[in-house]
């Protein structure tokens, strides 16, 4: 089953929709930002463009620009505040930036911002086969935005939720809260390792402790297939496994669904480039191995053009419809 129309649109009304949202948030960001407008202006580069591969002429964006940006003119946003101020409705830190005393970084969220990353989320969840009535578990960090809107998703959904806190003083009460059987679990690929570790400290039973969890959602950078067989190994027997990624900066989210056939991400909402490493102005051809670029052409409150993360994420892009009938783009991350 498909939970949103978006996600069966034809691949030329989708990238028609990506076009006209990318035009417009180039112009918006150009206007507003002055991080973007110094930045295309250095690099000769018109907010105005007619097919998205045209997208690939723009500047990328690095932490390190952010951080500097930060740093040299004391804006939290890093130059890239593209509403005013009092339409941004939340800010987050972000704990993998180095904090300089008298210039905290920030990224901001509008309510629309918020709105839009829930439906995201709950359009992912229902892609994994969670439905109205399960019992979602989810351990994430406290001040992670993914915090608010798995919450949010899961209840619009019509599940219950049970919250945990990925910190190592909190896996007793997450082990232990398993007895109250949620069915479906959201965490860091740490946290499933360590509530095994601790649940054969505390004499629980392994074998079968975790068995009630049909769908775990893993969040994490690195995942492969052999990491669920060594927990199926240890007790996580009835769970079937997803990769659920996600880069904070944009605020970019990617889910495999029940055909485990990569993972999609919404392209109404996220252009997503596959580069040449060597030349990030050099698209690779569909299906070819390059590294990921990520453009959010819905955001309101803090855009980023072409970010990469830190520690670049290699993958390749699939257009073609996937065996669950969306007709959205996959990714397939490879090392």
């Amino acid at each position: 089953m498909i939970f949103n129309n978006i996600e069966k649109l034809p691949q030329e009304k989708l990238q028609k929709m990506q076009l006209d949202r990318l035009n417009t948030q180039l112009n918006t960001v150009y206007n507003n930002c002055p991080l973007y407008k110094k930045r295309f202006d250095q690099n000769n580069v018109d907010p105005n463009i007619t097919k998205i591969e045209d997208l690939a002429k723009f500047p990328i964006l690095t932490d390190e620009i952010i951080i500097e940006n930060t740093v040299k003119n004391k804006d939290v946003f890093g130059g890239r505040q593209n509403i005013i101020e009092d339409a941004i409705w939340k800010l987050f830190s972000n704990d993998k930036f180095p904090y300089v005393e008298g210039s905290p970084f920030f990224y901001g969220y509008s309510q629309n911002d918020f709105k839009s990353e829930i439906d995201i989320l709950k359009r992912m969840l229902f892609g994994t086969g969670i439905r109205q009535g399960d019992f979602v578990h989810a351990i994430i960090l406290g001040m992670d935005p993914i915090t608010y809107s798995v919450y949010q998703a899961a209840l619009k959904l019509g599940c219950r939720f049970l919250g945990g806190l990925a910190v190592e003083i909190d896996i007793p009460r997450i082990v232990d809260s398993m007895r109250l059987k949620p069915n479906c679990l959201i965490t860091p690929f740490a946290m499933l390792m360590a509530a095994s570790k601790h649940a054969k400290k505390a004499g629980f039973d392994e074998s079968t402790h975790f068995l009630n969890y049909q769908k775990v959602l893993v969040h994490d950078i690195i995942w492969e297939t052999r990491r669920a067989e060594k927990l199926q190994r240890k007790g996580w027997k009835n769970a079937e496994f997803f990769n659920l990624r996600k880069i904070n900066i944009p605020g970019f989210y990617a889910c495999e669904c029940e055909k485990h056939d990569g993972l999609h991400y919404p392209q109404d909402s996220f252009i997503a480039e596959i580069v040449d490493p060597e030349n990030p102005k050099e698209l690779v051809a569909e299906g070819e191995r390059g590294q990921l670029l990520v453009t959010n052409i819905t955001r309101e409150a803090s855009p980023c053009i072409r970010y990469t993360p830190p520690r670049p994420l290699f993958a390749s892009k699939h257009l073609e419809i996937c065996d669950c009938g969306r007709t959205i783009a996959r990714l397939k991350f490879l090392k």
